[in-house]
């Protein structure tokens, strides 16, 4: 019936029935009738255009979901038709058909055939890339390279979720997918280099980096490219190192997205007051990686720094005992002698000199803390640079 029927058009059909006998007499019968084909009648008479209906009737029996797809959005069939045999644009089409912030699928779908053409070796996680990518462009991003540059890229830019202390989960972050991906091809396209990093490392760089330049700051895109990439030079590698000490996926992307979240806050030292927005990220990603040298150079060679308010030299480490301290006083005294052994600070007051060297008092106590600065020099390295950075970097109480 599909074949007899398949150029005939919908509506209203009669069929007429004549039999006439040996002596000539006829005898007429009529009926008519309204015709509506299926949808899936419909989406094999696209398909067959392009592939005969034998073929198309395969296609569509490996891919029944394209018939729903028809029922919400007819025209995507008609788009995806000449390449519905190639499994990367069925991926593609149904990564734009559930992507709710996708608003002129068609158009977006349209856009992403043309940027996979020739795209045969791409990674799990590629499919993601030439919808968003797409859609960036239909909202009226620049062109930033090709999509074949990131066919190899195995990681999404999915948000990480962290639980809260009353069971709620929060996101890092919920930016809009489409613009994060035009951030990750523009920065590859920019240095292919970045696919021989770690993927992960990468994806948390771009998401944190999406959510303060593109969200917050709402700067054009061009400008978030050039500071996003210049962040990105300045900062430590630790993706790696996080692969192979920490089994947790979404952990690791959590700890990666809040190292990579520059704050738009900063003490300017210099100019001894406090700036907010772009000019406190500018602030952080060109002279905070000068301060992080001198506290590297300071901390292998333990110096002590001046306390604002009193002018002693202390060891910063002391800020750091004072701020587990505060624990104490904020309703987690136990945090506080889990970690360190003991609930007090290992000094009293600013002048005292035990505060030139905490430590000597503080790493007799059988704990995580003296555990660590034992035998794990970045722990000592952290205590040091939390403490430098409260009292030299953060500006006066």
């Amino acid at each position: 019936m599909l074949k007899a029927l398949s150029n005939v058009n919908e509506g209203n059909i009669e069929i007429k029935i004549i039999a006439v006998d040996k002596w000539g007499k006829k005898i007429e019968y009529s009926k008519s009738f309204v015709y509506r084909k299926s949808n899936e009648e419909k989406v094999l008479e696209i398909f067959s255009k392009y592939f005969g209906l034998t073929e198309a009737k395969k296609i569509v029996g490996e891919n029944s979901w394209l018939i729903s797809v028809y029922e919400n959005y007819p025209r995507l069939i008609e788009k995806i038709a000449p390449y519905v045999d190639n499994k990367l644009a069925l991926l593609v089409l149904d990564q734009i058909v559930r992507d709710k912030r996708v608003g002129n699928k068609t158009a977006v779908l349209s856009k992403a055939l043309d940027l996979i053409s020739g795209v045969e070796n791409y990674s799990r996680t590629f499919v993601y890339v030439p919808g968003n990518y797409s859609n960036a462009l239909i909202n009226g991003y620049p062109y930033a390279g090709s999509v074949k540059a990131l066919a190899s890229f195995n990681e999404s830019l999915d948000p990480a979720v962290i639980v809260d202390f009353y069971g709620n989960k929060r996101l890092l972050y919920d930016v809009e997918p489409w613009k994060a991906y035009w951030l990750l091809v523009a920065c590859v396209n920019k240095n292919q280099s970045l696919l021989n990093e770690c993927h992960e490392e990468v994806a948390g760089w771009i998401i944190a980096d999406t959510k303060q330049l593109l969200d917050v700051l709402g700067l054009e895109p061009g400008k978030v490219l050039e500071l996003a990439y210049r962040h990105w030079l300045v900062m430590p590698r630790i993706g790696w190192e996080l692969k192979r000490n920490i089994g947790d996926k979404n952990v690791r992307k959590a700890i990666l997205v809040i190292q990579y979240t520059v704050p738009l806050r900063a003490w300017d030292n210099e100019h001894k007051k406090e700036i907010s927005g772009l000019e406190a990220y500018l602030y952080h990603i060109t002279e905070t990686p000068k301060v992080a040298k001198q506290i590297l150079k300071d901390w292998k060679e333990n110096k002590l720094i001046k306390h604002y308010p009193t002018g002693d030299l202390i060891d910063p480490r002391s800020w750091w005992y004072a701020r587990v301290d505060d624990w104490g006083y904020q309703g987690a005294k136990g945090s506080q002698i889990q970690l360190t052994g003991f609930g007090y600070q290992p000094f009293d007051g600013w002048n005292d000199p035990r505060a030139k060297n905490p430590d000597s008092y503080a790493l007799k106590f059988d704990s995580p803390n003296s555990y660590l600065v034992r035998n794990w020099k970045k722990w000592d390295l952290y205590r040091y640079a939390e403490g430098y950075t409260l009292e030299v970097i953060k500006g006066p109480p």
